[in-house]
């Protein structure tokens, strides 16, 4: 027997834009910084390169 999931549908768009201003009128950075950005990129390069070959591939951040 499956356990019902229930979530509210959420706008993405409109919590991005008012993370943004919250960040703004705060004076805060937003998060994640460029650094988290290179590692999911790296990951997901990693991914594709142990697709291709079938093996494990270490992600360095």
């Amino acid at each position: 027997m499956e356990a019902a999931l229930s979530v509210e549908p959420v706008n993405e768009e409109v919590e991005e834009f008012d993370y943004f201003a919250d960040r703004l009128l705060s004076g805060r950075g937003p998060e994640p910084d460029g650094r988290h950005g290179l590692v999911d990129m790296r990951t997901i390069e990693a991914i594709y390169e142990s697709a291709e070959t079938g093996e494990r591939v270490r992600v360095e951040d």
